[in-house]
This record gives C-alpha cells, sequence and structure tokens, in this order.
C-alpha cells in the first residue's frame, strides 16, 4: 500500500492500550472508531491524503470495517467510501460466538468468552452475566479482556485459566435467547454497503467458520450489491493474511 503511494491509518479501538471501555465486536463502536482516524488522517497536512478512502479488516478488523461502511453515509458523509474489504471477517459475533463458546472448555475458550462477555456486560445495561463457575473466573475474566490477545501477559493469563481446575466453562451463557443473544444479534454487520464489497476467508479457518462468509455473500448477492466473494482451501485464519497468500494478490487486482 505504501508503494502504491496510499495513505494509512489503523485504528486500535477505544479502551486497546488506554482507559475506557474496550466494545470488541460492538459494531457501532468499532465502526465510529474507523471513521474517525480516517478523518483525523484527512487533517494531517503532511499526509496528503484525500477523503476517498477505502476500508479494510481483517476478523474482528472485518467486522469493524462493514459497520463502518454502514454507517458512513450518516456518522461521516465527509468522506467518500470507494472500496470495503473484509476478510476472515468476524460478520456474526453471534454465530462466532457460538462455534468457540459452546465447544469444549479450554483456556482459548475462556479468553474469547472473556473478550466477548465483559465489553457487552459494560456496554449493555441489561446484560447481567451469570455468575463464573469458578471463584476465580471473574478475575480471569477481567484480566483476559484488558489485554490484547498478542500481549505477552495474555499467554500468562491462559496458563493460569488452566490451573483453575475442573472442565466448566468460566461463564454459563445462553446463547439462544435472552439478553447475550439479542445483543450479540444486534451487532450483526449485514454487509449491505454502498460500496463495492471484497469478501476473501481460508476454507480452514478455526476461528470464524467459513459458511458465515458464504451466508454474508448470499445476504449481499440478494440485495443486488456488488461483491466479489473468494475461499482459499488449505488457508487458515492467519494462513490467509499470511506473506504469499494468493488472498493479497486477488485483493490489490
Amino acid at each position: 500500500m505504501i508503494d502504491r503511494g496510499w495513505a494509512i491509518v489503523a485504528t486500535d479501538y477505544p479502551g486497546m492500550g488506554t482507559a475506557g471501555r474496550y466494545p470488541y465486536l460492538i459494531g457501532v463502536g468499532e465502526g465510529q472508531a474507523t471513521l474517525d482516524g480516517l478523518r483525523a488522517l484527512c487533517q494531517v497536512d503532511d499526509a496528503h491524503a484525500s477523503n476517498r478512502v477505502m476500508l479494510w479488516g481483517h476478523s474482528q478488523g472485518g467486522h469493524a470495517t462493514l459497520w463502518a461502511a454502514q454507517i458512513a453515509a450518516d456518522y461521516a458523509p465527509d468522506l467518500d467510501v470507494v472500496g470495503v474489504a473484509a476478510l476472515s471477517s468476524a460478520t456474526d459475533p453471534l454465530a462466532v460466538s457460538k462455534l468457540i463458546i459452546e465447544g469444549p472448555a479450554s483456556a482459548l475458550v475462556n479468553a474469547v468468552t472473556s473478550y466477548v462477555v465483559v465489553p457487552y456486560a459494560d456496554e449493555y445495561p441489561d446484560l447481567t452475566l451469570i455468575g463464573p463457575t469458578h471463584p476465580a473466573g471473574s478475575v480471569f475474566a477481567d484480566a483476559a479482556a484488558s489485554r490484547c490477545a498478542t500481549d505477552p501477559g495474555t499467554l500468562v493469563t491462559l496458563l493460569v485459566t488452566l490451573g483453575l481446575g475442573g472442565r466448566d466453562h468460566l461463564y454459563d451463557l445462553d446463547l439462544d435467547a435472552g439478553p447475550v443473544h439479542d445483543r450479540l444479534a444486534q451487532n450483526i454487520a449485514t454487509a449491505i454497503v454502498p460500496a463495492p464489497l471484497f469478501l476473501g476467508q481460508g476454507v480452514d479457518d478455526e476461528v470464524v467458520s467459513i459458511d458465515i462468509q458464504r451466508t454474508t455473500d448470499a445476504r449481499v448477492c440478494a440485495a443486488g450489491r456488488p461483491v466479489e466473494t473468494h475461499e482459499y482451501p488449505g488457508r487458515d485464519h492467519l494462513g490467509v493474511i499470511a506473506q504469499g497468500s494468493p488472498l493479497i494478490d486477488d485483493l490489490f487486482v
């Protein structure tokens, strides 16, 4: 992107490394943060940035990208969104949560649960979590939710949860009905955006099911919106954006 002379801005979202709530998979907060970053870039004289923007994100970033595109006309009408790319996108937080949380209890499941339920409980007053199934569970959940996934401290937290004992999940969540279900569903990205849309994902994605992208593609096509969708056999969640992945060339064409 730099070689092409593009100006680049990337949001780290509110509360990620700073004070405040962290809106993980909460669509409006992510989308506004993305658009705020672009508007700030346009005010940096030496960046020579125009108001013509492409929105591009992977995983949570894909979710944020779709929400940014959905609200841009109302929230940031000064920006001209000319293209949108959502890669391995967590488009449907409810489906992603069901896939991960309803599986066998593990350190990874507990970490993902913390990333989802703590921000949602902070954001929505009607969402009251059922108490943790282990006395130390709430301490672990808060610690995990406060760190970036790549923070070295996250590994320590994951190791700690292995010592909690038993095979129980940290929280007993009802994902089929009630406020947890409703709030996750509320944050599903429709992907019905005014600009041309690119969807790309590895078929062997272990975090976001390829079925989520397929459902998104069908919804966009049914709405008559332009979409280019790619699947990459043999590529997992991170492998699809690794060096040498065919997605990169497809994205730049």
